[in-house]
């Protein structure tokens, strides 16, 4: 699925141009044959993608590339830290098939080693990874070190000291950076854990692999499969794993995290509500699909995104009733928004939460007066501040 959805994404034409590039190098007549090619193609693609999103690249792709990405200081420290992890995360799940892909014969491996290095170089060096969890950006360069692995493992399985020095090195280096961090573990939070098992598995199948028995295929074949099946069993499951409803999911999502708290109240109370800002598009889209749903950080927003359309301005045209404040991680655009004129005439909702919920103030006693939800967790806050002060 990541696969097919990074396809929208332009720089997914890195991989086959690079390889190309790589195979004819120096050939100036094949180059620029498949150079005038891919343009044309492209330039399709972007004219229909202008004429219907209004746009001819992705939002996401300006909003999460350097030199475009208009995110504040504290979101760029953020996801710095997130791009050592994952990258990390990616180069350790990938050096071992990159490895053997090093030591066949022929040029093709080295068509496609070559066009998964300068990908995933162009990922880490000019990609804002939020939202990266488990390398996704790096993901599409597996199948290129695939396809050279397989192509290498004949003449790779013959050096058996390599084979256990290299497994003993990267298992190692793996351990070290799993007890610093440096890579997605089970110890961080949703979306980003990565279950201890994953790295058991990869770790057992490629020890076994490569120091197992020779002679015998069918146990070579064997034993990553049953490695796999063996971290699956280990993992333990999730308790009362059951089929839900669209609703049911949808509340239980809204009820794990902050960032829409107060949201059913708001369409409960406020019924005919036009206009709603947020940084969050899913669950306010979904819940008011009737309304205007206005995204505040400009991953579907066109005046946010490409004309930096600033929030006072926004504001004061659109008269929202309600405003949800970007997720504490838009710091810098959390300070513009509370200093803005406009702001003032909206009334907190929410004590506690990552993306607080304002309300107009002309509508905040009506939304007040009948709110169950937000009555219901503000006591709670209430009670909990209570016991810490005995």
């Amino acid at each position: 699925m990541t696969l097919l959805v990074y396809l929208v994404r332009p720089d997914a034409a890195l991989l086959p141009t690079a390889a190309f590039a790589i195979r004819h190098f120096g050939r100036l007549r094949a180059l620029a044959a498949f150079g005038g090619a891919l343009l044309a193609g492209l330039t399709v693609w972007w004219l229909l993608a202008w004429n219907y999103y209004g746009t001819p690249l992705p939002l996401p792709f300006y909003q999460k590339t350097l030199g475009f990405s208009p995110y504040g200081e504290s979101v760029a420290r953020a996801a710095l830290v997130q791009k050592v992890r994952q990258f990390g995360t990616f180069a350790f799940f990938a050096a071992p098939i990159a490895w053997i892909a090093l030591f066949g014969k022929g040029r093709r491996r080295l068509d496609l080693l070559g066009a998964a290095a300068l990908f995933a170089s162009y990922h880490l060096l000019f990609t804002r990874e939020i939202m990266g969890y488990h390398g996704r950006f790096y993901l599409p360069a597996l199948p290129f070190l695939l396809l050279a692995a397989a192509g290498s493992w004949a003449t790779f399985e013959r050096g058996a000291v390599r084979q256990r020095a290299f497994a003993l090195l990267w298992l190692l280096a793996a351990g070290i950076a799993y007890g610093l961090g440096a890579v997605e573990t089970h110890r961080l939070g949703l979306h980003q854990a990565l279950p201890w098992t994953v790295w058991l598995a990869w770790s057992a199948a490629l020890i076994l692999l490569v120091t197992g028995p020779r002679g015998l295929p069918w146990l070579q074949r064997g034993i990553p499969a049953a490695a796999a099946l063996a971290a699956v069993a280990l993992y333990p499951p999730t308790a009362g794993f059951q089929l839900k409803s669209d609703a049911a999911i949808l509340r239980q999502h809204a009820g794990e995290f902050t960032t829409v708290r107060g949201i059913y109240d708001l369409r409960r109370c406020l019924p005919d509500l036009h206009t709603l800002y947020h940084s969050e598009m899913g669950i306010p889209g979904l819940l008011f699909p009737d309304a205007r749903v206005v995204d505040l950080v400009g991953l579907l927003s066109n005046a946010v995104a490409l004309e930096h359309e600033d929030f006072e301005t926004m504001c004061q045209r659109d008269r929202p009733e309600a405003i949800f404040l970007p997720h504490r991680g838009y710091a810098t655009l959390r300070a513009r928004i509370e200093a803005s004129p406009c702001f003032r005439n909206y009334q907190r909702m929410v004590d506690q939460s990552s993306a607080p919920l304002y309300v107009r103030r002309d509508l905040a006693q009506r939304l007040l007066s009948c709110a169950r939800e937000i009555q219901r967790w503000q006591d709670h806050v209430r009670g909990a501040s209570r016991d810490e002060a005995r």
